[in-house]
């Protein structure tokens, strides 16, 4: 009878090592823009020789490089590494050119380097090695951090717990002193800095960047170069039965308020409709938020809401003014940027195209040339929208999509979008697009949107005209869940390198025009409306396709479009009649 055979721990020397070395970097762009991250150098080494001595050290012997931006300095660097790390005599004489070296390197090391991609993702760049890892298991690390750690205890208990993912998870250091006081006031003591364990705070765990995994996690990644390995590759899918070690230690994501508490923000048109939804939500959990906007003044409406005007710092200029853009990102030291300043009415902008081209390209790319300057920058999100994608046959729209809008709104959108996209990718910056569908809600007094109008009219007992015929298809999505949808973008992109990657939110329920009307119907009774089938420039059916979001993000939104139009039809009740400008009704 035939021996079963069983699978052993291979040596560590036959472990392959995976340095994923392919992101852009954007958190060292003063390096980045001409080198790859792992080349930055401490001392008079790259970062990614200081990673495999610590792998060397222990025993480790082959390395794997998946490679993406900027790959090319890699290669040069390991196929040359000889002439880097010797001292070298070249004799030429004849036909014939010697090369001596005065002592070998002594790493015996065997490296390969593999091209993943420019754009790909954490987990899409390791399911393209499936086929250069024959190991039952590997080990991998990023490309931008060194650690002291023990890999053959890492290794050993991976195996211990037959996991499929094992990590390590480190405490990050306190940010601040601590100061200790007596029951009447007095300081007892001050601490500078202590560990948590010290400091009696909740024992939060970080990611600790290295990883031993089991080959047959390559079954349940699908070949997508989307696929983010730290979230879409989670506990549920890479074990059955088996608790995974992933699981036990897994890396909460940070708490909201505590990622924007204290940050400087900048917030481009936040005196509209949806930027000052969103310069309220950050102002309220403790963000430093600045406003800049053409308008005279934060929205009316605003007056004595919550006190948030004390919290908001108003800045009147326009975003098409490098000098007022760079001394606000100087002076505010601003760390996030969200950019929503444009011309947002489709009819004005068919009406006046130069000054619609002017403030949503030019304004644009004036930002983001201040924000390239300013080193304080860590996270900016470009507001682009659904009318970038312009007309398609097949619907719903996908974020790889042509952007091809032809009409001057449409046209302005898809110029900002790949402007952002431009941006991003040449320079390294940590920019990412947000493409939302029709966003309602209050606060919105754009009269030429349809729910606007219609909760306005039936306030004044008036005909609604509907422009189209009533079977124009559209996204809704209510104006909280694309605040929502903005700040986890932002809280996104540096960290998980989304550098030039466009999203699109929407609820991925396209309605009629006919049938939102029903849907007011069911609060306001009194709607009356009439079909004019006049509608010009205007594309039947638009629609977005959200999956990536809630893939790579993690975000869905929460309203459903009846409670979403119930709360605004109770903010119109409130604001219709207070409006100090009977005009604007």
């Amino acid at each position: 009878m035939a021996k079963r055979k069983v699978s052993k721990t291979p040596e560590i020397r036959d472990i392959p090592v995976v340095i994923l070395c392919g992101g852009r970097g954007t958190r060292l762009k003063e390096e980045t823009e001409f080198i790859p991250k792992p080349m930055v150098r401490i001392g008079d080494r790259p970062i990614l020789w200081h990673i495999m001595k610590i792998y060397y050290a222990q025993g480790f012997r082959r390395f794997i490089l998946p490679l993406g931006y900027k790959g090319e300095k890699i290669r040069e660097y390991i196929n040359s590494y000889q002439l880097y790390a010797n001292d070298f005599t070249l004799k030429h004489g004849g036909s014939k050119t010697s090369l001596t070296y005065h002592g070998r390197p002594a790493e015996r090391w065997q490296i390969s380097c593999i091209d993943t991609g420019l754009d790909t993702q954490t987990g899409g760049r390791i399911k393209k090695l499936e086929k250069f890892i024959k190991s039952p298991l590997f080990m991998l690390t990023y490309g931008d951090g060194v650690a002291n750690v023990d890999l053959g205890k890492l290794l050993s208990e991976h195996t211990k717990q037959k996991s499929i993912v094992t990590m390590t998870a480190v405490h990050p250091p306190v940010r601040f002193g601590e100061v200790i006081l007596k029951k009447d006031g007095t300081v007892q003591g001050f601490s500078e800095k202590p560990h948590y364990a010290e400091s009696g705070m909740n024992e939060t765990l970080i990611n600790g960047g290295f990883f031993a995994i089991d080959s047959k996690i390559f079954k349940r990644m699908s070949e997508d170069d989307a696929l983010v390995f730290e979230k879409d590759v989670s506990p549920k899918r890479c074990v059955e039965k088996r608790r995974c070690s992933v699981e036990a230690m897994a890396v909460k994501r940070k708490h909201r308020a505590s990622h924007w508490r204290g940050r400087s923000v900048l917030v481009t048109g936040g005196a509209g409709f949806i930027g000052y939804a969103l310069a309220t939500k950050l102002a309220d959990i403790g963000a430093r938020v600045y406003v800049l906007d053409i308008k005279p003044d934060l929205p009316a409406f605003s007056l004595g809401k919550r006190n948030v005007r004390g919290k908001i710092t108003y800045i009147r200029g326009s975003v098409t003014s490098k000098k007022t853009l760079d001394d606000v990102l100087k002076r505010k030291g601003i760390r996030a940027i969200f950019h929503l300043a444009a011309e947002a009415i489709v009819g004005r902008a068919l009406k006046h195209p130069a000054k619609a081209l002017d403030a949503n390209i030019k304004g644009t790319w004036t930002l983001l040339e201040s924000a390239r300057a300013a080193s304080s920058v860590h996270e900016i999100v470009v507001a682009s929208s659904d009318k970038a994608y312009g007309s398609h046959a097949k619907l719903p729209y996908k974020e790889d999509a042509a952007l091809q809008g032809l009409n001057p709104y449409d046209c302005s959108k898809s110029c900002t979008d790949l402007v952002a996209q431009m941006y991003a990718r040449t320079y390294g910056m940590p920019i990412a697009i947000a493409r939302c569908g029709n966003v309602y809600g209050p606060g919105d007094t754009n009269w030429s949107r349809l729910i606007p109008d219609a909760l306005r009219s039936t306030s004044r007992g008036r005909m609604l005209d509907i422009r189209s015929d009533g079977t124009f298809k559209r996204d809704y999505i209510y104006v909280d869940d694309v605040v929502d949808a903005y700040m986890t973008l932002a809280e996104h992109v540096e960290r998980d390198s989304l550098s030039g990657e466009a999203f699109n939110f929407g609820n991925n329920k396209p309605l009629k025009v006919s049938d939102v009307l029903r849907e007011i119907s069911r609060n306001t009774p009194h709607l009356e409306f009439q079909i004019l089938n006049t509608a010009q420039n205007e594309i039947q059916y638009q629609y977005l396709d959200s999956h990536k979001a809630e893939r790579v993000l993690s975000w869905k939104p929460k309203v459903l479009l009846r409670d979403g139009l119930k709360r605004t039809a109770a903010w119109y009740s409130d604001f219709l009649p207070n409006l100090k400008n009977p005009g604007q009704q």
